[in-house]
């Protein structure tokens, strides 16, 4: 017998440099991880207002750990793509610790209190939602997902390069030039 009744849940987990995608098989009892990217200049952000729509998750402002400070920043995470980007906009005001509410018609976000990192803030922006999951992106921001692009290659290029190292084995290496050494020295003992 089939089950036509699956079911499965899907979670984001971000924390951070963390990015993790939870997959759950309420049927099956098992879960599945999967490790999501964050871009790059995200990574050291925390206490962020964050909302879910359209298959996008949007992060306004947030805590830098690297400057202790608040910042008015935003950011887009496609789900779909599996996309960063970030808004050439900002927040009027940076803020960290902030709620954020999706309006009953998920036509706007309500973004609530927060900090700036020295004083507590009791602020409400109301932002429409098609303002952040339009299509149409400025040059700007094609602009940095052009350079987050190239910061993603020289990653993955440093990661590369760091398992190669890791498989070298320099024992058979310093044999392998000790050898070949003795060889040369041999071949220029025969032509003298």
């Amino acid at each position: 017998m089939k089950k036509t009744n699956v079911k499965i849940n899907e979670m984001l987990l971000f924390c951070e440099n963390t990015g993790l995608l939870v997959i759950y098989d309420e049927d099956a009892n098992a879960f599945q991880f999967q490790k999501l990217r964050i871009c790059t200049n995200f990574r050291s952000y925390y206490s962020y207002g964050f909302i879910y729509v359209d298959d996008c998750i949007l992060f306004f402002g947030g805590e830098n750990g690297y400057r202790i400070t608040a910042s008015k920043e935003i950011h887009k995470y496609s789900i779909k793509e599996n996309k960063w980007m970030k808004f050439e906009q900002s927040l009027p005001i940076a803020l960290a610790d902030c709620a954020t509410v999706l309006s009953s018609d998920n036509k706007f976000v309500h973004i609530l209190g927060g900090n700036d990192g020295n004083n507590t803030k009791t602020t409400h922006i109301k932002t429409n939602v098609k303002e952040w999951t339009k299509e149409e992106i400025t040059i700007t921001e094609k602009q940095w997902i052009m350079e987050e692009g190239e910061r993603i290659h020289i990653e993955e290029t440093k990661d590369e390069l760091k398992r190669m190292q890791e498989d070298v084995n320099f024992n058979n290496l310093k044999v392998t030039l000790k050898h070949q050494n003795a060889v040369s020295l041999a071949n220029i003992q025969i032509w003298n």
